[in-house]
């Protein structure tokens, strides 16, 4: 996993003042990089999840 994608989906979350860091800063994450695979975004939910 990347930590760059981690501490961007947590910057786009606080920027953006979003509740969530799987549900709602995800899909922010997933348009500014649409290069992300479901695999990797999965992994990302699942480590912000814990």
């Amino acid at each position: 996993m990347n930590t760059e994608m981690l501490y961007e989906l947590y910057e786009i979350t606080e920027k953006n003042d979003a509740p969530d860091l799987a549900t709602v800063g995800m899909p922010m994450l997933l348009k500014k990089h649409p290069e992300i695979t479901h695999e990797e975004a999965k992994e990302i939910r699942e480590f912000t999840g814990r």
